[in-house]
């Protein structure tokens, strides 16, 4: 299995794109993506697992594949949008790396904290991108450990 990305079968109609088992967090394995592909239903193709928190990343199958991320462990999936299309998500990668850039770990972020200007820059390009949905704000604040009720941007 290649460090790039390998495909996991979970069902005849739904694959799930990940990088290598190694790559996997700990907390998360094969045995968990399987359950959120039968959980969310056929509509929907898990494509990541952000690290946060460690709720999946899934896709509709209809155009233009807005990006959810959902709550795991809650009972019922209430799916919160994280981007508005697939290119958008895309988008908001590019964004997230740049801001993070420099900050990949605990000593570097406290090393490099991000200015308000920084903040302001990246929430206003993700704004953009979402279309002002604030669902997906909040998905992207917490993604850069931001509390939204106090940000001040």
């Amino acid at each position: 299995m290649s460090n790039m990305a390998s495909a996991v079968s979970n069902s005849s109609a739904l694959s799930v794109y990940l990088r290598a088992k190694s790559d996997l967090p700990l907390r998360v394995t094969e045995s968990h993506l399987s359950v959120w592909a039968r959980e969310i239903g056929p509509e929907w193709v898990v494509i990541g697992i952000e690290t946060a928190c460690g709720d999946p990343i899934f896709i509709s199958q209809e155009s233009p594949h807005p990006v959810f991320s959902a709550i795991q462990g809650e009972g019922a999936w209430e799916p919160k949008l994280v981007a508005p299309s697939l290119k958008a998500f895309r988008d908001c990668l590019v964004v997230f790396r740049r801001f993070a850039s420099g900050r990949s770990s605990p000593v570097n972020l406290e090393a490099n904290p991000p200015t308000l200007e920084e903040l302001a820059q990246f929430f206003q390009a993700i704004r953009q991108l979402t279309n002002g949905d604030e669902e997906a704000l909040g998905f992207w604040a917490v993604q850069v450990e931001v509390d939204l009720d106090s940000y001040k941007g």
